[in-house]
């Protein structure tokens, strides 16, 4: 999909937020310098094309009462596929990447309390062909502003 001006310029847009507010795409469509109805359509076509993977707020585990921790697995080859669907089968788990590597998954966990994390590791560590699990909780959190500058001093399309 080719981005226009009005996409690259509505991408910067919501990656700063989506107004909350009853109506929130007249406002980036009064941005944008179109329609609401435009606006919802072309956010819809972005999603629809995977531009956009999702729409959604970010939480900060710890204000909202959560731990938190990511975990390196070594995971023997043959039970990879059988250990990852375990791994997926937990709403708690936000992230799980495979990697090229002895400690060759990689996965997060958000619980309520301590408890419920080493339940789920014990259950994981227990499947067959896990040799290792190490957990890596944060001890300091960095919040990084990553946003990507689609329309700056692209007016050519």
């Amino acid at each position: 999909m080719g981005l226009d001006t009005i996409d690259k310029k509505i991408l910067d847009l919501i990656q700063s937020g989506i107004p909350v507010e009853p109506r929130p795409f007249r406002t980036i469509a009064e941005r944008a310098g179109i329609t609401e109805n435009e606006a919802v359509a072309r956010v819809q076509q972005l999603n629809d094309e995977g531009v956009i993977r999702r729409l959604g707020i970010s939480v900060s585990p710890a204000k909202a009462g959560y731990t938190t921790t990511l975990v390196a697995a070594n995971i023997h080859g043959e039970s990879l596929e059988k250990v990852i669907e375990r791994i997926n089968s937990y709403p708690q788990i936000t992230h799980n990447y495979e990697r090229d590597d002895d400690l060759n998954v990689w996965f997060t966990i958000i619980a309520q309390d301590r408890f419920e994390i080493e339940n789920i590791l014990s259950d994981i560590s227990s499947q067959d062909g896990v040799r290792e699990l190490l957990e890596l909780p944060a001890l300091t959190f960095f919040k990084l502003d990553v946003r990507f500058s689609y329309s700056d001093g692209d007016d050519n399309q």
